[in-house]
This record gives C-alpha cells, sequence and structure tokens, in this order.
C-alpha cells in the first residue's frame, strides 16, 4: 500500500476535486426512451455530446424507456436531489440550489409517451396522461430543477410520429394479431403535446427545441430518421445532436467545450522540471521557499514511515509529494469547478454504480462517434451505471499519477478509512454491484442490455458508502511512455523507461485498490503500424 494511502492520513481531495464529489461539471439528459436510447450505437446524440465534452464536463444519461411525465416527477428528488428552502421553487433564477455551478445545462425531453393514446393498446392506455396534465408536469419539473440550482434548462418536444413506421414496429412486435389494431401513437395525437411544450417553455422563460416542426421539415424524415416511426435512426441521432448543440451554444455561448477550461492541464503545458506543480490549485504559490518543501517533504516523509510500519510499502516518490498537495488542497482556489456533493441519491451522489475508464487518448476518444467503444459501454450500462471517461490525451504513467485524487477518492473518504482496510472498500463494492446483477448481457448495444435493466431494476435505491459505487475501472496507459526517446522534440518529454512505466502501473492499482475499487482491468497499449504513423507526421 502506499504511503499516501495509509488509512488515516489525508490521501486525497475528498470534498471537492475527487471523482465522487466531481471537479468536472455535468450535463443532464432526463427524459424518456429517445434520452435513454441516446448512446445506442453508432452514432447516439448523447454519444456524439459526451465525445464534445470529454475533457470538460460528464454527460449524464438519466432516460426512463417507457416513462411518461406523471411517472417521472416521481424520480425528480434522484436525479437532482433535493431543493434548497433558500432557492425557492419558482422563479428564473436556481443559483441559490445545491447543484448552482454543477451542472452546465440540463435537457429535458417527454411527451412521446403522455402522447400514447387512449384508445390504442392496453400498453399505450397505461402511458397516457391529458395533454393538460402533461403541461403542468413540465412546469413542475422546471420549477424542481431551478429550485435544485440548475440555470440553463433546454426543452425539448415530442418527435413527430410517422404511423407506417408505428404498424410496421406492431406488426414486428406482436406478429399479424395486431394489424387490426389501433396505432399506440399517431402524428394527430402527439401534435397537441409539441404545443403544450412550447407554451410551458415560453411561460417559463425556458428555450425550447421543437422537434415535432424541425424534424418534419426534413426529406424523407419518416423513413430516414424515425427506425419504428419513433424512436431515432442513426440519421436521426445525428440530426438530433446537430439541432441541440445549436440550440444550446445558441442560447448559452459560454457552454461551448472551447469555452470552458478542462480538468487537467494540456501534456505540453505541463512543468517537465516540476511535475507535481503543475496539478497545484490555482492561487498556490508556484515556486514554494525551501523551508517550507523542507517542513512539506518532513510530513510526507513521517506518513510514508507511518505506513511502512503498517506493512504498507511506498513504491514511488510522486505520490509522497501528492500527498503533501492534497494535505495543502484548498478548494475555493482551486482552478477548476469545484463541486460539493448534495443529498444522498441524487445525481452528483450518485445512487447509481460508476464504471471509471482511466487512460490515455485511447480512452479520451472513446466516444468518438460513430461507434466509440465507451459509447458502447455506456449504451449497455444505462439505467445501470454511469460511464465516467477520464482519458488523458497525450499523458504518460509519470503525469497521470498526479491526477488519481481527482478520478479516484481518496482511501481515507470511502469505506478504507472507517475499516481500516482497503479491502473492506473492495468488499463494499462487491456487496452493492453483485457480479450477476451488474453485468447486462451480451448483445447489440442498447438493446438486450436494455432489457435485462428494466427486468432488474430496483425502483428505490440507496445510497452508498462513495468507494461501493464504482463497478470496475480500467486502466490503459503506455503509448505515450512508449514513445521513442530520440523522437522529434516535441513529444520526446513523453517517454518514461519501461521499469518506471512498470512501477507507475502497480501505484495506480494500489491506488484504485486503496480508495475501494475492487474490480480494475489493466489494458495494454496496442501495437504500432509504421507507416500509418509515418503517414500521420507527414500530414
Amino acid at each position: 500500500m502506499l504511503a499516501s494511502v495509509t488509512p488515516g492520513a489525508a490521501a486525497a481531495p475528498t470534498s471537492a476535486g475527487s471523482f465522487v464529489a466531481a471537479a468536472r461539471p455535468r450535463i443532464i439528459l432526463f427524459g424518456d426512451s429517445l434520452t435513454e436510447r441516446g448512446f445506442d450505437q453508432p452514432g447516439g446524440w448523447a454519444a456524439y455530446m459526451a465525445a464534445n465534452y470529454t475533457p470538460q464536463a460528464d454527460v449524464v444519461n438519466r432516460g426512463m424507456s417507457g416513462y411518461n411525465t406523471r411517472w417521472a416527477v416521481q424520480v425528480l428528488p434522484y436525479v437532482f436531489g433535493q431543493p434548497t428552502a433558500s432557492a425557492g421553487s419558482g422563479g428564473s433564477g436556481g443559483g441559490a440550489g445545491a447543484l448552482a455551478g454543477q451542472v452546465l445545462f440540463a435537457t429535458l425531453f417527454f411527451g412521446a409517451n403522455d402522447a400514447a393514446r387512449k384508445e390504442g393498446p392496453e400498453h399505450s392506455a397505461r402511458q397516457h396522461v391529458p395533454v393538460d396534465e402533461y403541461g403542468r408536469n413540465l412546469r413542475e419539473m422546471v420549477s424542481y430543477m431551478r429550485a435544485t440550482g440548475i440555470s440553463r434548462i433546454l426543452l425539448l418536444t415530442p418527435p413527430p410520429v410517422w404511423a407506417p413506421g408505428r404498424r410496421k414496429h406492431m406488426l414486428w412486435r406482436v406478429g399479424e394479431a395486431s394489424k387490426d389494431w389501433p396505432l399506440d401513437r399517431t402524428q394527430e395525437a402527439t401534435q397537441p403535446y409539441a404545443r403544450a411544450a412550447a407554451e410551458a417553455a415560453q411561460e417559463l422563460g425556458v428555450p425550447c427545441l421543437d422537434l415535432n416542426t424541425l424534424l418534419q421539415q426534413e426529406e424523407d424524415w419518416g423513413e430516414r430518421l424515425l427506425c419504428d416511426g419513433l424512436h431515432l435512426t442513426p440519421t436521426g441521432q445525428e440530426k438530433l445532436w446537430s439541432l441541440v448543440r445549436e440550440a444550446v451554444w445558441r442560447e448559452w455561448p459560454e457552454t461551448r467545450p472551447e469555452a470552458l477550461k478542462t480538468q487537467f492541464p494540456a501534456w505540453d503545458a505541463i512543468d517537465f522540471a516540476d511535475i507535481a506543480s503543475s496539478f497545484l490549485p490555482q492561487g498556490e504559490q508556484q515556486g514554494q521557499d525551501g523551508a517550507a518543501k523542507e517542513k512539506a517533504g518532513g510530513k510526507a516523509a513521517a506518513a510514508a514511515a507511518a505506513g511502512v510500519a503498517n506493512g504498507a510499502k511506498a513504491t514511488n516518490s510522486s505520490l509522497v509529494a501528492l500527498s503533501h498537495k492534497a494535505q495543502t488542497y484548498e478548494p475555493t482556489t482551486c482552478w477548476f469547478s469545484t463541486l460539493a456533493p448534495v443529498t444522498s441519491g441524487s445525481v452528483v451522489v450518485p445512487a447509481r454504480p460508476r464504471i471509471i475508464l482511466f487512460g490515455d487518448s485511447l480512452t479520451e476518444r472513446g466516444f468518438d462517434q460513430p461507434g466509440g467503444w465507451a459509447a458502447y459501454m455506456a449504451a449497455n450500462y444505462t439505467r445501470r451505471a454511469d460511464v465516467v471517461n477520464r482519458g488523458l490525451s497525450a499523458y504518460n504513467t509519470r503525469w497521470a499519477l498526479q491526477t488519481l485524487p481527482y478520478v479516484f477518492d481518496g482511501p481515507s473518504a470511502g469505506p478504507t478509512a472507517r475499516s481500516g482496510s482497503a479491502s473492506a472498500g473492495a468488499a463494499a463494492s462487491t456487496a452493492h454491484a453483485g457480479e450477476k446483477e451488474a453485468v447486462p448481457e451480451e448483445g447489440e448495444a442498447g438493446t438486450r442490455g436494455r432489457q435485462a435493466q428494466h427486468q432488474q431494476h430496483q425502483s428505490h435505491p440507496h445510497p452508498e458508502p462513495a468507494a461501493s459505487r464504482v463497478l470496475f475501472a480500467t486502466i490503459l496507459f503506455g503509448a505515450n511512455d512508449a514513445v521513442l526517446p530520440d523522437a522529434p522534440a516535441k513529444g520526446r518529454e513523453k517517454h518514461v523507461p519501461v521499469e518506471e512505466y512498470g512501477r507507475n502501473l502497480r501505484e495506480m492499482v494500489s491506488y484504485a485498490r486503496a480508495a475501494g475499487v475492487s474490480r480494475v482491468l489493466m489494458i495494454t497499449t496496442p501495437p504500432v503500424w509504421a507507416p500509418g504513423r509515418r503517414d500521420f507526421l507527414v500530414q
């Protein structure tokens, strides 16, 4: 075990800069199956969004297939936490709420199920919500979200319904017996709900994306954009992303990715002579005087000695320095946004377990479209776990060590500190997730996985200790460590000798385990194809 993760030591910035109390802002997508399927592959609209915001913000999918607004109102506290009394429930602000500054923006996308026909099949009759109640529910949702501190809300109307596609879908799903059934959804029944959503948005002063109108302006919209007369084809998903992107960036240009700070510095902004200084919170003196350094080193050495005395083994001096940085961490001066956890069961203190993907650009690009590997994973785990991308483009393991307290919860914050052992944190993780319950069935992304999720859904999740919320983690570094030492001038700084690389990987795994992450998958760097690299360098 590392000296910096000795139980009881202040080993990580746990309250404001850690993984569970995320330092990155969130983008919350709240809706029905049109949102839940946003990570479907290839080319889901939420996956496009995640790919654009990977270094700056986390896209959190809270889509719930089949839900209408009547049912969705009941889950508001689990998605957004409890509103603070000072925020109130009305008005247009939200700055005083618990999520103020933590959520970059949110989308609200319901209505396709509310508009299900009461005269349709049994399932649609159960989903139907009268249009007047639908409008009231939307107003209640926006008021609730504002009361939690969310100031930027984009309301989306239900999309149009293409009757031939719905009929074909019913025949495929039920068989010939359904050929004379009334359709479960029609455009004539859906259009009043789109108008009601637009009216609610205008009354509340929130921007509205009228998908019902905009999608019908596309050529052959029914066949091209809708796979079953309602849900989106890959072309429809891409179109939705372009519309959402245009609306959000027009309304709030400050939310454009290029306008946001990244959580960690770019690789070529790191001070290679003093790596740790590049990861200090903003406002701290970069050049500390010798006496302060000596004093800090003494404290770190004492912590290391205590760790070894308790059977721990300090493997790398870089984490000793990192331990000191954590002890002097000041959330109010951190150069990235500081986010404190809110009430149990909310999106910020999530009731869902997390899957942490930690690596270099091969991980950061995992949401790239079409068909990023992280997006496939997110599609399979939607409704069950959140895939959190912590890819750091161009980073080697030497630099990545400095980010460990910001990626994983520090051991002093999780079950380790309370139980006195990292194994207790691991046990909590196993108890919470459960091997059989947590892994979705194999199959096309977002299809059979979704069916398993719905069958095994627990309607009232209870909050667990932070460490128990990590289902598993992947570690994928090495492509930059393996840069040749005699490479061109810009880039050779990435090279890490193979012996140090091995030590760094061991240190990462030890740190993750001590933070309570019991399942860690190590992935080797892929092979390099020389002709392709030559063409890349020439370009």
